[in-house]
């Protein structure tokens, strides 16, 4: 994509009006019902995800950013790993396993894939094929990551049955390197591939910053982003499922967020084939928050007056906040987490929320 100075953008009415309705802090809405945090697991050594297949309904899985995942069922851990891949992980910083999905066919094929750095320092997204204690990898897919940051994380196998990856930037900071805008990069990108191979992937969506965690509502297939900002605004983003099969531009690092950040980066005027999307949900670091925490739609029966509301936190500050799925109606919930790292769902939909400060896994509860 050309970076001539002449681009697209909407008009500053347009913006406002935009910004108005997304920016936190605006007017206060009914007062949240009370949540509880419930002890589900402890003991973790850096954890960053918690997932599971409905192929072992009283599991969830415990993902440890140093390459281990712990499968827990009713607050008890096995005693050994369900998966161990430390020796292919280069675990630093903002290095290491960030996040696994399982095979929507686990019960037959025991296929489970992994998205992390490897010691070569390149994201990775590979599958195990987990017998016992042994797992046989097969890599998929490896991007060079340019500044051991803003490596994105998250694995999902979307409604169409594809696999999704969403790679960050590759660290640097406002993109030096204008990955999000270059088409020919695979950083700063929402990838995808289809089975049987998962091996040959296309754009789903670029314009990356660091898509930390995304997530699909498993009642409609709706994608949710939660995409970590520069300086200045942290954002969800939305596409329905209807829209997925359209490549969308999210932005950057032209803007951050509604917000101009590099207007040197030209972003051609967007098309039916490639339109330019703006989150429906944003807020600034006033308050010490200072990075966004992708979640979930919540669809299970322990909160039911929270059915159809999407949570995300931030990792800084711990507040939680719900929104109306697809946006709007949004609203800080009443319980906060000691620096939250992810949201996860077990196979009945109940939402759990991973805590990098004390090591430990809540389920969320009214």
């Amino acid at each position: 994509m050309s970076c001539a100075v002449s681009f697209w953008r909407p008009s500053a009415a347009t913006l406002a009006a935009v910004v108005a309705l997304l920016l936190l802090g605006g007017a206060a809405t009914a007062a949240p019902p009370t949540l509880q945090l419930t002890q589900v697991g402890q003991g973790f050594s850096n954890p960053v995800y918690v997932t599971s297949t409905s192929a072992d309904p009283p599991a969830i899985y415990v993902v440890e950013q140093g390459g281990r995942v712990w499968r827990v069922v009713n607050g008890v851990t096995d005693p050994l790993p369900f998966l161990n891949i430390s020796s292919k992980v280069h675990f630093a910083g903002e290095l290491g396993l960030f996040s696994i999905a399982f095979s929507p066919t686990y019960a037959s094929d025991h296929f489970v894939y992994a998205y992390y750095i490897n010691r070569k320092v390149r994201v990775t997204v590979s599958r195990f094929k987990v017998s016992g204690t042994s797992a046989k990898e097969t890599t998929l897919l490896t991007v060079q990551s340019r500044y051991h940051d803003h490596n994105g994380g998250q694995l999902a196998f979307g409604p169409d049955g594809k696999l999704y990856a969403a790679t960050g930037d590759g660290g640097g900071s406002g993109d030096p390197l204008h990955s999000g805008q270059t088409p020919k990069s695979k950083l700063g990108k929402l990838l995808r591939a289809a089975g049987p191979t998962f091996k040959t992937w296309q754009i789903a969506g670029f314009g990356f910053r660091n898509p930390w965690r995304l997530s699909f509502d498993s009642s409609n297939g709706d994608l949710y982003i939660g995409e970590v900002g520069q300086v200045n605004r942290e954002e969800i983003d939305y596409r329905t499922a209807a829209d997925l099969p359209t490549p969308a531009n999210y932005g950057w690092n032209r803007y951050e967020g509604t917000a101009d950040y590099d207007p040197s980066t030209a972003i051609n005027p967007p098309t039916s084939s490639t339109p330019l999307v703006f989150p429906v949900q944003e807020y600034d670091h006033t308050n010490g928050d200072c990075a966004v925490i992708g979640g979930y739609v919540y669809r299970g029966s322990a909160m039911p007056d929270e059915v159809g509301r999407y949570f995300y936190a931030d990792l800084c500050t711990g507040t939680v906040w719900s929104m109306a799925a697809g946006g709007g109606d949004n609203r800080v919930e009443a319980v906060t987490v000691n620096f939250p790292v992810s949201f996860g769902t077990d196979s009945v939909g109940e939402l759990y929320v991973v805590s990098s400060g004390d090591g430990k896994v809540y389920r969320l509860s009214e």
